[in-house]
């Protein structure tokens, strides 16, 4: 048997780049086009880890102001080392889904309230 240590959670690492933030909200701190934030999100699950990441990947924390240009999933293991449990993927707004989010953010406010109710899109092609 080896010697595999126990998990204690699965942390969802997710940057953003701000690259307009002149459509932020006012009560956003007031910054440059281009600065990236990374932020982490504790799940106790990989299933609730991988879901948080797939959303991320569906476009899911997009909007007109900034997107998320990198994500990625770690486990954490009781001796507080870290294991890749889904490799960073980076985006930019090539990507379809950011694209389709910043040009038609009407569209993209649709798909959100679609989604709460159940809407899935990944079946879907564009």
């Amino acid at each position: 048997m080896g010697n595999k240590k126990a998990t204690i959670c699965y942390r969802v690492y997710i940057t953003t780049t701000i690259d307009r933030p002149e459509y932020r909200d006012a009560s956003y701190n007031p910054t440059t086009p281009g600065k990236r934030v990374t932020h982490i999100v504790t799940r106790a699950t990989a299933a609730g880890a991988v879901a948080t990441y797939e959303e991320i990947l569906r476009g899911e924390g997009d909007f007109l102001s900034e997107y998320v240009s990198a994500v990625e999933v770690v486990r954490v293991a009781d001796d507080e080392t870290l294991h890749t449990y889904r490799v960073r993927v980076e985006r930019t707004e090539a990507d379809l889904v950011i694209r389709l989010a910043r040009r038609t953010p009407m569209l993209h406010n649709l798909a959100t309230i679609l989604r709460a109710k159940g809407a899935n899109f990944t079946a879907m092609s564009v």
